[in-house]
């Protein structure tokens, strides 16, 4: 089942927030509230660790969303800078590096 970022951080505030109560607490209160079935206790726990870890609860870390093209004044500087530092880096690197679109 997937769940969305607005559930996955109000279960992990729960948990961060209810540290000395149980993650199947955690799991009856999800189920009161929203009335469908709560995440599997290991993926709480997960969600808990990675938070903690990494401040981010999304799949992936700069890919999150619809990504960012390179309009704007900001992202072209941004792009011509790091095409100065190393005119040799391919579209897709910048792309990644830069968290912009790459589109052919």
């Amino acid at each position: 089942m997937e769940f969305t970022i607005s559930g996955k951080v109000t279960i992990t505030a729960w948990v961060i927030a209810f540290d000395d109560k149980s993650v199947e607490y955690i799991r009856q209160k999800f189920r009161r509230q929203f009335e469908k079935e709560a995440p599997a206790r290991q993926t709480i726990v997960d969600w808990k660790n990675k938070l903690l870890e990494t401040g981010n609860l999304t799949k992936h870390r700069y890919h999150s969303g619809r990504p960012v093209t390179a309009s704007g004044e900001e992202n072209s500087n941004a792009v011509l800078a790091a095409i100065e530092d190393d005119p040799e880096t391919s579209t897709r690197r910048l792309s990644y590096e830069l968290n912009i679109l790459f589109e052919m």
